[in-house]
């Protein structure tokens, strides 16, 4: 069975592009096509547990990142990279969300 996998690299939650693509991943799901989540570098703020988005008038996104499980996707279907979480000196304790890791190797 092929999935989609989502390559995500930024953290844009001033703009739309962080929204549209929840709502990409809910259609997917909706439909029983559990994509594959990568989180890269920056993206990894969008999980940061402690969002301050209401100081740019945004709404949090943890809630709806949350919902994945929901939607049928599974810690197996989300991901980062160890070179990510240590370069922003990040933890899976400060994810609003688990996330597999891989190594460079992997």
């Amino acid at each position: 069975m092929s999935r989609a996998v989502f390559l995500i690299e930024s953290a844009e939650l001033v703009s739309l592009k962080a929204r549209e693509l929840l709502d990409a991943i809910m259609a997917f799901a909706s439909f029983d096509q559990a994509p594959v989540l990568i989180f890269r570098g920056d993206a990894l703020w969008l999980l940061h547990s402690h969002q301050n988005a209401h100081l740019i008038d945004q709404k949090p996104l943890q809630e709806q990142f949350r919902l994945l499980s929901m939607m049928g996707l599974s810690a197996t279907d989300l991901w980062t990279d160890e070179a990510s979480l240590n370069q922003l000196g990040l933890d899976q304790s400060q994810l609003c969300i688990d996330l597999q890791r891989a190594t460079t190797e992997q």
